[in-house]
């Protein structure tokens, strides 16, 4: 809970806006597409990579693993052994 409110901390204030601002949007559509029994079928799946909403998404979580991942490889460099309640 200390390393969340740290990095929590770390993060500037609009990005973390942006970021939980959008994440509410969509876990709001998800919900939404849910409720209204919704599926995706093959041609959305198809169309999606047209959608400038879910380029622009993914585009977003790409930059999140890639900056994910560098990190973890800096701190494996480092020996420094990841933290978590089960290590």
């Amino acid at each position: 809970m200390l390393e969340l409110v740290k990095v929590l901390g770390s993060v500037e204030p609009e990005a973390l806006t942006s970021v939980t601002g959008a994440l509410s949007d969509g876990l709001k559509e998800g919900a939404r597409r849910v409720q209204a029994g919704e599926r995706a079928g093959l041609g959305e799946l198809l169309s999606l990579a047209r959608d400038p909403d879910v380029g622009l998404a993914l585009g977003a979580l790409v930059g999140v693993l890639r900056g994910f991942g560098k990190s973890l490889r800096e701190r494996s460099a480092e020996g420094s052994p990841p933290h978590g309640p089960h290590s």
